[in-house]
């Protein structure tokens, strides 16, 4: 993956996915947290059967003790390699759908679990990796809920606008990365700017 995406990249796109990952990263650990709890919090209050319990509280746990890896990368101001952050967001939509297969799929309301995952990565990621996560996360839903909605045109309809927010949102987050970092690459050329030399004969009047 790390391959794909230093084809893909230009030189001068790198450097600035670098930084936006490197302030970034706090918003993706952020979000895991909140994934990673609300996971157990699920899993424990409605198990469906204990094989499922028992892989879905493994798959979390092991989610929280990598977070907790990387939090603590942050802390200590250290880099993370970039394709361990483009891996873990990976993982978290893995463990989302995880949850959503074992809590009735389509009829499942744990999919709401992927609006801020998407949202997250979306924030940091380029363009082309959010694009690549999210028509991926797509597919795979689309395919985990066909059976419900292959003969139920309501639920057609209703798996259409899920589609659609899933796709929303990550725009959403694509706009906004798109708008903060212009307003970044403003500042940091006002402040580049030289000052204007002062004309002669036009020094400040003392005492």
């Amino acid at each position: 993956m790390g391959t794909y995406i230093r084809n893909k990249l230009s030189k001068k796109e790198m450097e600035t996915t670098a930084e936006e990952l490197r302030h970034g990263q706090i918003v993706i650990v952020t979000a895991r947290w909140a994934l990673v709890l609300a996971g157990l919090a699920l899993l424990m209050w409605r198990p469906v059967d204990l094989a499922a319990f028992t892989i879905g509280i493994l798959v979390v746990l092991a989610l929280a003790v990598v977070n907790f890896f990387l939090h603590v990368q942050i802390l200590r101001d250290r880099p993370i390699a970039r394709t361990s952050v483009y891996g873990m967001s990976l993982a978290d939509l893995l463990v989302i759908t995880l949850i959503v297969i074992t809590r009735e799929g389509f009829n499942a309301h744990t999919f709401v679990f992927y609006y801020p995952a998407v949202l997250a990565y979306s924030l940091v990621f380029p363009g082309r990796i959010s694009l690549l996560l999210t028509a991926g996360l797509m597919a795979v839903y689309g395919l985990i809920s066909m059976p419900e909605v292959m003969n139920v045109e309501l639920n057609q309809q209703i798996l259409v606008t899920r589609l659609l927010m899933i796709a929303a949102v990550s725009y959403l987050g694509y706009r906004y990365r798109l708008v903060e970092r212009r307003r970044l690459e403003a500042l940091r050329s006002s402040s580049l700017k030289p000052l204007r030399a002062q004309p002669i004969g036009c020094e400040a009047k003392g005492g």
